[in-house]
């Protein structure tokens, strides 16, 4: 009995060779860049709406990697094969690219180049050939990095334009504003929450892993993520409306208004499961065949681990402490009376001192939100908004510029009043400053080389009325003395 057996296990070793080969290759790529892997995994064990569904697709990554069939192509020696330098120098590029980001703590950019990795690495070691062939199953690891938050505003605001009209057409007695409703028993705010991310990422894999089933053509596979988008669009618009009815004859009393998770999904199962009964599947008698031929792998792996050795000699000593300060920020005048604001959001590892002075008869409040040095920490918080969105909203935004130091100066409104406020706010990198967030992280990478570890966001707010010209030239003077007093 144990001898067939090992006999049957033999020959599963020798017929899937090649697929464990392609594990091994992505194991590799796993343990070299295990920074990477695990703030990923941080991320795929909090069960969130962006990346809850990562570990289950990771499994069918390795069950579509098992299906394939794979055959070894023997070169032909009279054929004279050139070394394959183009994607060794894209996997040595890559992975200096992932130790820069890594280095950085940029999570994002980090996991978006361990996918090149793993891409580029399979085509050293094989060929570009090969890595086509594996492309399309590869591409399910896009599916368990953070690309997909990213579009969390965007859907908040296209949830919130489309349920405005849709409340408009049947004559719901409400006042509408940007993301937030507005009904006679109660205020509903379309948040992230109800951006329908978690539904969007899950309808577009389900679609996707058709494709796979059906190994359908690029214009096939297209036609179906298109198809899958408008219907967990449309799931969710739905979702929201019918909450908003809800809401409005139970005069905001129902249960679902607290907690509708359930309530959310039994929506989205009940346009999806139809649409996957009916999604055509083909039945295909044949294997799907990868045709595979070798490469360098030696020089690949040695130029794979290129960035992961450079990250473990990296200096990972401790930030200098951080000399901005508001200290030196003198008032010209006393506060008269009691000052209105935006309170600022809480940012994860940072310590904020606030300043409240009077500057050419108008009352100013001043935050300065610093990094707390750690030696593995980032140097770069994340931020989203500095302000509570579900009560104030952006009424517009523009960049200014003073004394070559960039700003971006905005308008705030509340939702439930008329109250106007003006923020300026500029982001400090080491010696650098900008007022643009995406720009403040890439600058992360000459703040380190230079050993400036130091950030720190200053944030000037006054109350304002109507136009509030003559209150932005004021915030725009105040600044101005700012970059007479910044410490660098």
């Amino acid at each position: 009995m144990i001898g067939p057996r090992i006999d049957n296990i033999k020959e599963i070793l020798i017929r899937k060779r090649l697929n464990f080969i392609i594990y091994l290759a992505i194991l590799v790529t796993v343990a070299l860049c295990y920074p990477t892997l695990k703030s990923l995994g941080s991320h795929w064990t909090k069960w969130d709406q962006a990346l809850s569904h990562a570990l289950p697709t990771l499994a069918m990554l390795a069950h579509f990697l098992w299906r394939l069939s794979f055959k070894a192509e023997t070169p032909n020696n009279n054929i004279k094969h050139p070394t394959p330098w183009l994607p060794l120098l894209a996997l040595g590029c890559s992975s200096l690219c992932w130790f820069l980001f890594q280095i950085n703590r940029i999570e994002l950019l980090s996991a978006i180049f361990w996918l090149a990795l793993i891409g580029f690495y399979i085509a050293a070691c094989f060929s570009w050939k090969s890595f086509k062939q594996l492309a399309p199953t590869l591409a399910l690891l896009l599916f368990v990095i953070p690309i997909w938050p990213q579009l969390t505003n965007t859907l908040v605001s296209l949830s919130g334009f489309v349920v405005s009209k849709l409340i408009s057409a049947l004559q719901i007695p409400a006042f509408i504003e940007n993301n937030t409703i507005q009904i006679p028993s109660g205020l509903i705010v379309i948040a992230d929450g109800c951006s329908g991310l978690r539904y969007l990422v899950i309808a577009v894999l389900l679609a996707y892993i058709i494709g796979l089933l059906n190994r359908s053509s690029l214009k096939q596979n297209t036609w179906l993520i298109l198809c899958s988008i408008a219907l967990a669009l449309f799931a969710n618009w739905v979702r929201i409306f019918i909450l908003i009815l809800i809401g409005y004859h139970t005069e905001m009393q129902s249960n679902l208004m607290h907690d509708h998770e359930l309530f959310g999904w039994a929506v989205f199962g009940a346009f999806m499961l139809p649409a996957l009964y009916f999604a055509p599947m083909v039945q295909h008698t044949k294997p799907h065949v990868i045709h595979m031929e070798m490469g360098s792998p030696v020089i690949a792996t040695l130029l794979l681990a290129l960035g992961p050795l450079l990250y473990l000699l990296a200096n990972h000593t401790t930030p200098p402490t951080n000399p901005y300060s508001l200290k030196d920020f003198q008032s010209q005048g006393d506060i008269r009376y009691v000052m209105q604001e935006v309170p600022i959001k809480a940012i994860n590892n940072t310590s904020v001192e606030t300043k409240k002075i009077d500057f050419q008869d108008l009352n100013v409040r001043i935050d300065l939100v610093k990094n707390i040095p750690s030696k593995e920490g980032k140097l770069v918080p994340y931020i989203d908004t500095t302000y509570d969105k579900e009560i104030w909203k952006r009424v517009d935004s523009q960049p200014v510029k003073i004394m070559m130091e960039n700003y971006q100066i905005s308008r705030l409104k509340h939702i439930n009043t008329q109250e106007q406020f003006l923020l300026l706010e500029q982001f400090n990198i080491g010696k650098e400053t900008t007022g643009n967030y995406l720009w403040a992280k890439l600058l992360q990478l000459k703040a380190r080389a230079l050993n400036q570890q130091y950030f720190a966001m200053i944030i000037f707010q006054t109350h304002c009325n109507t136009d509030c010209q003559s209150e932005t030239s004021s915030l725009i003077d105040i600044a101005t003395s700012w970059e007479k007093r910044r410490p660098l």
